[in-house]
């Protein structure tokens, strides 16, 4: 646990290249700088020793670590050599150096000030600029998010040739190498800020929880609490995934984390191999949803909603709790069916000895969520303190002390984790600053309301649909940045809650990452299950079946998330919670301790789905149906 894996989802290359020697070292001291850089950047250390850095400079700066990093390490194709360094590598790294250090100039001696329109060096090196991120970008997460900025771009130097709707004046290079290279609204825009300002000290942070052994600890915990219950390894990944997914902000990442771990031990408790990788692949989509931190986006969509962070919080924690109690209760079916028992309690840790040797791991947790919670420090400064609270109570014994070892591999490890979420940051901006030049997203959002005419829940669907095609193959943070600029503006403009609208794109995006074809998460799991990766993907489908319902509930009951009167908030999670169990019982075919038959099954979905539809009359004819399911079971079983 003390290494991250890249993942899939960051290599789209085919490899990561391995050098020895000083290639190796290089890399590596590369990674190191980058990540002090940023720390010290963010912690206000350089305003303490009277060093003042422009933002602009900052992320150029940050940006020209990321590009040179990529290009060291992420070949260009699949067959290209893993142990060496090609000459036209070489270039572009050169390039990438130039082409930042142009803008960091500019910034540093405020001549970036007087340019509206770039001059001819500009325009040359922020085309050069742009090209380099889309190549980058490809390289880390494959074709989809390059293809889909490049037709951003050329709609923005193009526009005035579009019919209808769609026509627009048409910018000069000048004018785009301004406003998208030169002036910090495309790529050095609001999202890659947010990359180098608040994700980077999350994804430090959990760096060095992992270097301090914080991962073990947490695992062996959850094995103490329901190893030894029925299905007690499956269990296990559902509550690791939810506490590792939230900091590690990668699906993938959290597979290749935790799935390591849980994955041999179900099946070695009898659960077959396609079954075993769904339930991690499932559970570790939705530590994505889970608070305090959400991975990267929620501190992303904090900025799009303009909402202090810990709302946004709060609004996220029932529906999470809906999706792992669905998730939860599905595994216990398939246990309860498949006659699956845990593991001994001589097999598991104690859990008395367990809190004993790392319960001060919970110190700089409970610091972050005091923090961000209580204080309502700036995301980015709370993860600092919690940072240096880390350092401080790793002290406490010799195994989990981080020492210079240690640290540097934390931030060796930080910074090559930093590179997916930096790149399709920068390639968003782009996609953001052409919609901003061109107006372009007003005038997506009209299209959506048109075709879907008026109506709510024919926008909803294709807003849905939109969502799961643009989230596959890309990143959470990617999917949610683009589906936040193009697909959310209509359903605000229908009358839908903001925050429900951005809740909503969220979480069909993340659909993508367990439902086939793409399923991203799924064939990472599958890898490490050794099962075949449609069927595992068509197992998580139904596992993770609250992720494509729970969406329309924001819509049409705001108690869900949060807002609304206590009364209605209580009432729409009591009702959410049967709703789900009794989804988990039609889908998996037994409810608790009772097994269901095919004649109470499709009773109970339906009733499920009366249940999670808002309105008390809904309700009532839900609880209704549940009852008639129930009575039958009651009747059959006094047969017997």
């Amino acid at each position: 646990m003390g290494k991250r894996d890249l993942g899939p989802e960051k290599d789209a290359s085919g490899g990561v290249r391995r050098y020895k020697g000083a290639l190796a070292k290089l890399t590596s001291a590369l990674a190191i700088a980058m990540s002090l850089y940023q720390l010290l950047y963010v912690s206000a250390a350089f305003e303490l020793l009277g060093v003042f850095i422009p933002q602009v400079v900052y992320l150029a700066t940050s940006l020209c670590f990321v590009l040179v990093l990529i290009f060291l390490l992420f070949p260009m194709s699949k067959r290209a050599s893993l142990d060496r360094l090609p000459l036209y590598d070489v270039v572009l790294i050169v390039l990438s150096m130039s082409g930042t250090g142009y803008v960091a100039y500019l910034w540093s001696s405020e001549e970036a000030f007087q340019y509206v329109y770039a001059t001819t060096e500009g325009v040359i090196l922020g085309l050069i600029t742009a090209a380099l991120v889309l190549e980058a970008t490809r390289r880390m997460v494959g074709w989809v998010m390059p293809l889909i900025v490049l037709l951003f771009l050329l709609y923005t130097k193009f526009c005035n040739y579009f019919p209808g709707l769609f026509h627009g004046r048409g910018y000069a290079l000048e004018r785009m190498a301004g406003d998208l290279y030169i002036a910090g609204q495309g790529i050095l825009g609001l999202p890659l800020a947010i990359a180098f300002t608040i994700v980077v000290a999350y994804i430090m942070f959990s760096q060095f929880l992992f270097q301090s052994g914080a991962g073990k600890f947490f695992i062996d915990l959850a094995y103490s609490l329901v190893g030894h219950v029925r299905g007690g390894p499956a269990k296990v990944a559902v509550i690791a995934s939810a506490i590792f997914g939230t900091l590690s902000g990668s699906p993938v990442g959290n597979v290749a984390s935790t799935g390591a771990i849980t994955i041999p031990m179900m099946k070695g408790l009898g659960y077959k191999p396609h079954f075993a990788a769904a339930v991690e692949a499932v559970s570790s989509n939705g530590g994505q949803l889970m608070p305090p931190v959400m991975g990267a986006v929620i501190f992303i969509m904090c900025e799009f909603l303009g909402l202090p962070y810990w709302s946004v919080c709060v609004a996220a924690a029932l529906p999470a709790l809906l999706y792992f109690l669905a998730v939860f209760l599905m595994v216990d079916a398939e246990a309860v069916i498949t006659g699956l028992r845990g593991l001994p309690r001589s097999e598991l840790p104690s859990f008395k000895r367990t809190i004993r040797s790392g319960w001060y791991f919970f110190v700089p947790l409970f610091l972050l969520i005091s923090l961000l919670g209580v204080a309502r420090y700036a995301p980015e400064r709370a993860a600092i303190y919690a940072l240096v609270a880390l350092l401080l109570v790793s002290m406490v014994r010799k195994q989990t002390r981080l020492g210079f070892g240690k640290i540097c591999a934390a931030l060796r490890d930080g910074g090559k984790a930093m590179l997916t979420v930096a790149i399709t940051c920068a390639a968003a901006g782009l996609i953001l600053g052409s919609l901003s030049i061109t107006g372009l997203g007003i005038k997506l959002s009209s299209l959506l309301v048109h075709i879907s005419r008026g109506s709510l829940p024919l926008l909803l669907v294709l807003a849905a649909f939109a969502s799961f095609i643009m989230g596959m193959g890309v990143t959470v943070t990617a999917c949610y940045i683009m589906l936040a600029i193009l697909v959310a503006p209509a359903l605000i403009e229908l009358g839908v809650l903001p925050l429900a609208a951005h809740f909503f794109v969220l979480y069909w995006g993340l659909v993508s990452f367990i439902t086939p074809p793409v399923a991203i998460a799924v064939f990472a799991a599958s890898a490490i299950a050794g099962s075949d990766a449609l069927r595992t993907g068509f197992t998580a489908t139904r596992l993770g079946v609250v992720t494509y319902i729970i969406p329309f509930m924001f819509v049409y009951a705001p108690a869900l998330l949060m807002k609304g009167s206590a009364g209605e908030v209580a009432i729409t999670f009591v009702t959410s919670i049967v709703g789900c169990m009794a989804l988990a019982a039609g889908l998996g075919g037994y409810l608790l301790i009772v097994k269901v038959n095919w004649v109470q099954r499709p009773l109970l979905l339906l009733a499920s789905l009366l249940l999670l539809f808002p309105g008390w009359h809904s309700d009532l004819i839900g609880f209704g149906v549940l009852s008639t399911a129930m009575m039958l079971r009651w009747r059959q079983s006094s047969r017997h």
